[in-house]
């Protein structure tokens, strides 16, 4: 898939350490998404439809990455961060969007 040259960048700001957790909605013209941690811990992350219950999480270790592309068709979904031992840690995202949707 030709992904767009210039991602957008989005920070998200997390809450109370392994009590809150923040909702980014991954819009349906996004192509692909890369996500990482400005922490030196691991973050918790979570898929499902935008505005839904969170979990389960799965663990993205201190210092990775995550990229997924997203097939096309898949309808606008959110993902969700929770940092299980440190207060306000930043996720940074990369958006590649521009299907010809928005």
């Amino acid at each position: 898939m030709a992904l767009k040259e210039t991602p957008e960048i989005v920070n998200v700001v997390l809450g109370v350490a392994g009590a809150e957790s923040a909702e980014q909605v991954i819009p349906m013209d996004v192509q692909a998404f890369d996500v990482q941690s400005r922490g030196n811990g691991p973050i918790r992350m979570s898929l499902g439809a935008a505005g839904t219950t969170n979990g389960p999480y799965w663990t993205m270790k201190a210092a990775t990455t995550y990229y997924k592309e997203v097939p096309m068709n898949t309808p606008g979904f959110s993902l969700y961060f929770m940092d299980p031992t440190n207060d306000g840690t930043v996720i940074e995202l990369l958006l590649w969007r521009n299907r010809g949707l928005s």
